[in-house]
């Protein structure tokens, strides 16, 4: 997290009125990356105009009407399988993950890291608006990018294949993957790219 006084551009949004849940969230915050998190009881607009790089929701929360917040990604916190689905309509962006609040801190850091670290590495790749590359440049990144999913994916398969145990909800995730990256490798083979202008 950010030293006091630092100014980070990567804020995060925990949705609570937990305060123990929000001491847990700012232990697990991966000390490598220049984190701020800000807790709140509902949705609130990223500090100086800024945009959260996750929004972090309490499950047990009850819902209130979000304030414009941008298209942040969810993480739901959750409190075991049971629990109901949060209403899409109320949430500020699309929903990464569902994740048992409940369960050992040290499973809980782990799966944040892997989030917050996805969430970080997606903002520095992804270019500022109107400096996008020209058209088969970009098609290109994407290609290669669907070609390292599939790859990883593939590999994930075979392994599991050749006598490695995976937990079936693991081995469904690996099956998912795969499908939606040929989907959009489908996609992007098919799309009509325009021409770069001359």
């Amino acid at each position: 997290m950010m030293a006091p006084g630092r100014a980070s551009e990567n804020p995060v949004l925990l949705v609570s009125r937990d305060a123990a849940l929000a001491a847990r969230i700012r232990q697990a915050l991966p000390g490598a990356l220049p984190l701020e998190l800000h807790c709140s009881e509902a949705y609130t607009a990223a500090p100086e105009g800024r945009e959260w790089l996750l929004v972090l929701v309490d499950g047990g929360l009850e819902r209130t009407e979000p304030a414009a917040a941008g298209a942040a990604p969810v993480l739901w916190l959750g409190e075991g399988p049971l629990r109901a689905a949060p209403e899409r309509a109320a949430l500020p962006g699309p929903m990464l993950d569902y994740l048992d609040r409940n369960q050992p801190s040290s499973k809980l850091a782990f799966i944040l890291h892997q989030h917050l670290t996805g969430a970080y590495l997606r903002r520095l790749r992804t270019p500022p608006a109107g400096a996008l590359p020209p058209p088969e440049e970009l098609q290109a990144r994407i290609n290669n990018a669907l070609a390292g999913i599939l790859g990883n994916a593939e590999l994930a398969a075979e392994a599991a294949a050749a006598g490695r145990r995976l937990p079936a909800p693991l081995g469904l995730r690996l099956e998912r993957i795969l499908e939606l990256a040929l989907q959009m490798r489908s996609l992007l083979l098919a799309a009509a790219w325009p021409a770069a202008p001359s």
